[in-house]
């Protein structure tokens, strides 16, 4: 590798970062009372695309009693675009009777039936955990990622990479149950110009070192 070469490596490395597009910031404020009500159909999600730092979700789940039909469902998918991560998610505020669940699985739609026996279900999801005052302002995602019971979850590592995750959020009790959650989403970290000079240089020393040997082995 020669002088010349190593300076145009150096000049398409800083032009790349320069030039790299960065996503549009489109957070996503979801309000049940000013947006509609989220989707009780686990096929058909309400679909919210995330972006750099807070997303938020304010709603409501009803059950009106066992038994009755007509339960009010959450289901929601976030998209986490390239570029970005999925951080936590944090629980901003609650008032219910502690049952609230909240299931995360990779994906879309949401392909676990609320109707299958209660054992077989978590098997199949990132994690879940029942939303209580307690958890206000608490990320969720530890205790959602390390359910045992009534089986274990497939579990995971914050923070989550970029794509689709869907949502089941549903009231188990005979009651009413509001929550807000905050979706905390950053960049993917870079490799930053500084980086790619000293990258560039490394591979210059080493192409001086490498023609200096053949050099000297004439």
């Amino acid at each position: 590798m020669n002088l010349r070469l190593a300076s145009r490596l150096l000049a398409l490395a800083i032009a790349a970062v320069a030039l790299a597009p960065s996503p549009a910031n489109a957070n996503f404020i979801y309000v049940e009372s000013v947006n509609g009500d989220l989707s009780n159909d686990p096929l058909n999600p309400t679909l919210l695309v995330a972006d750099l730092g807070l997303n938020s979700i304010t709603g409501t789940s009803i059950t009106p009693g066992p038994g009755a039909t007509g339960r009010d469902f959450d289901y929601f998918t976030v998209t986490i675009p390239a570029g970005r991560l999925l951080d936590s998610i944090i629980l901003s505020d609650y008032f219910g009777a502690n049952l609230t669940f909240l299931g995360m699985m990779a994906g879309t739609p949401f392909t676990v039936p609320s109707t299958d026996p209660p054992a077989t279900i978590p098997p199949r999801l990132l994690g879940w955990v029942h939303l209580t005052p307690g958890l206000i302002g608490s990320n969720l995602f530890p205790t959602m990622a390390s359910q045992t019971i009534p089986a274990p979850v497939i579990g995971f590592t914050a923070p989550l990479s970029p794509g689709d995750y869907s949502f089941w959020l549903q009231e188990a009790n005979t009651t009413t149950a509001n929550y807000s959650l905050a979706f905390n989403v950053s960049a993917v970290p870079e490799l930053s110009t500084f980086a790619l000079t000293n990258l560039v240089l490394i591979l210059v020393a080493v192409g001086r070192r490498l023609q200096a040997d053949k050099f000297a082995s004439k």
